[in-house]
């Protein structure tokens, strides 16, 4: 090959490169100033256009990626954008090689391959990737309709056992009236009110426990939220009159059996997707006395993959946690011991910092998932989930369900920038002070009227002056850092091994001691 062939060559190759960053650029290099600049445009229009959109208003960006028919155009969008960027890398080599139209020379189509690949077609692919998952859990995990109705058949919930719990509770088989209860949806302009469970399915437990119950109530205008946390050993819970239940309309397990027992009786519900949750819901609204819109269930596994999906999350202890039989997300069990300290946890520690009761009782660890709760609020701003958006729709699809419709996204992203975590109104309904009494089996009794003075205080008045009326600090108080000079922070770590005990420790900033039994498992369910 001659030098000039060499040249030519050598400048086609780089101003296909160049055309390839930025279509145009390339053709511009080699001398076609106005074809560059047309290229150029139509990028800016197609892609800057965009870029600048997304960046300028990231609530905007996330509101769009929630629209399963936006999220079909900007995948064609992104094959248009490609196929642009691969003609304008062509035609740059073309050009400055000084070959004639539609004609590559050998020695040089190698290069372009490797350039079309890792320049273009990788990030493409990438894309069209994140995009096709976020459709596909939109279109699986949320809704498609904005009315639900739900048949309720009446029934004695008192003569056959269910297999949890500690007592029995049980449906008539006897319908003696039958109504249609419309639930209530959000029509966006009052208070938005979701029921937030945690469930513990998963290996060696039968059926879903809902250990973790909390209802965000949103005000739509201000964005003043509070959470109402109901213990999961609440006896007595009320259920809705049409059902039938026993003279007190009431249920006889405790607030953390009602879903599964929903689940076991779906006659109850019998119109519903999942009358676990229409069971549940419907309690929630005659013990808080507000309509609850929306549910979404969250098993322990989508819990850690959530968490570790937005990179984990900045959680002060203010007092150490200890277990010695915790029961692992797989079955087995394993010491967890987090002193006092500020961590950034991983979804693991999270989900133990949060679960764990056997150094303490369920009111502290109520306490300890409301701060997760926070500390997760405060990581999932919308550049955050917008990066990571395959992970969470990974973890949303395979362990969330939810009655939230796909046309509500949209106005749920809209609610979020507004959310002040500093004054969010976080109410737990726990001894003595929202009890009435306590059953023979010593599990507490829900004072219906105090629970609902509570929640009317707690949704109606600014925040400030809904926390000085009930008593309570703010998340930040009770979940943030303590003043420099008080802080204490371990700075110890004992790192998790498979086998029975664990002997390796490092020194780091994160403190946790595990130790993984193999044999022994450990149930959280148990009252």
């Amino acid at each position: 090959m001659s030098t000039s062939h060499r040249r030519r060559g050598t400048r086609g190759f780089v101003a296909a490169f160049w055309s390839a960053v930025i279509p145009g650029f390339g053709q511009i290099l080699v001398g076609r100033t106005r074809r560059g600049l047309v290229m150029i445009a139509v990028t800016g229009v197609l892609v800057v256009g965009g870029a600048a959109f997304a960046l300028s208003n990231t609530t905007a960006l996330l509101e769009a990626v929630v629209q399963p028919k936006i999220l079909i155009g900007l995948f064609f969008g992104n094959i248009l954008v490609l196929f642009l960027r691969i003609a304008a890398s062509i035609d740059a080599y073309r050009l400055g090689a000084g070959l004639p139209g539609g004609t590559l020379r050998d020695e040089t189509a190698g290069l372009l391959v490797v350039l079309s690949t890792f320049i273009l077609v990788a990030p493409h692919a990438y894309l069209g990737y994140v995009d096709l998952v976020a459709h596909r859990t939109l279109t699986s995990v949320f809704g498609h309709s904005t009315t639900t109705t739900a048949t309720t058949s009446g029934g004695d919930a008192g003569t056959g056992s269910t297999t949890q719990g500690t007592g029995s509770t049980s449906a008539a088989s006897t319908t003696t009236s039958t109504t249609t209860t419309t639930l209530p949806l959000w029509a966006g302009n009052e208070r938005l009110n979701i029921l937030l469970m945690g469930g513990d399915a998963g290996p060696g437990r039968t059926g879903i426990r809902t250990d973790t119950m909390i209802v965000v109530s949103i005000d739509p205008e201000t964005g003043d939220t509070a959470m109402l946390q109901v213990p999961r050993n609440f006896g007595n819970m009320p259920l809705p009159p049409e059902l039938h239940i026993n003279d007190c309309n009431c249920f006889s397990d405790i607030s953390n059996a009602i879903y599964q027992y929903g689940q076991q009786h779906p006659e109850l519900y019998p119109d519903a997707a999942d009358p676990g949750a229409a069971l549940i819901m419907a309690s929630f609204q005659e013990l808080l006395g507000i309509p609850i819109h929306y549910y979404a269930l969250v098993d322990l596994n989508g819990f850690v993959d959530m968490v570790n999906a937005l990179g984990g999350v900045t959680i002060y202890v203010p007092q150490r946690v200890y277990d010695a039989n915790y029961p692992h997300e797989d079955g087995s069990t394993e010491v967890i011991d987090i002193p006092v300290g500020e961590y950034h946890m991983d979804g693991h520690l999270a989900l133990a910092y949060a679960r764990s009761r056997h150094s303490s009782d369920d009111y502290n660890r109520m306490g300890r998932q409301r701060c997760v709760l926070e500390a997760m609020l405060q990581e999932a701003d919308p550049v955050t989930m917008a990066l990571h958006i395959g992970q969470l729709a990974n973890a949303v699809t395979t362990y969330v369900t939810t009655d939230i419709p796909i046309d509500q996204l949209p106005n749920l992203v809209r609610l979020m920038p507004k959310i002040d975590t500093s004054k969010i109104v976080s109410v737990r309904f726990i001894p003595p002070d929202y009890v009435a009494g306590y059953r023979p089996d010593r599990y507490s009794i829900p004072d219906i009227d105090k629970i609902q003075a509570a929640v009317n205080t707690a949704i109606t008045l600014p925040p400030d002056e809904a926390m000085a009326a009930l008593g309570i600090e703010p998340l930040t108080s009770t979940c943030g850092m303590p003043e420099p000079e008080t802080t204490t922070t371990s700075s110890t770590t004992t790192t998790t091994a498979t086998t029975t005990s664990v002997a390796t420790s490092t020194t780091t900033t994160v403190s946790t001691t595990t130790t993984v039994s193999t044999t022994t498992t450990v149930s959280t369910t148990a009252p």
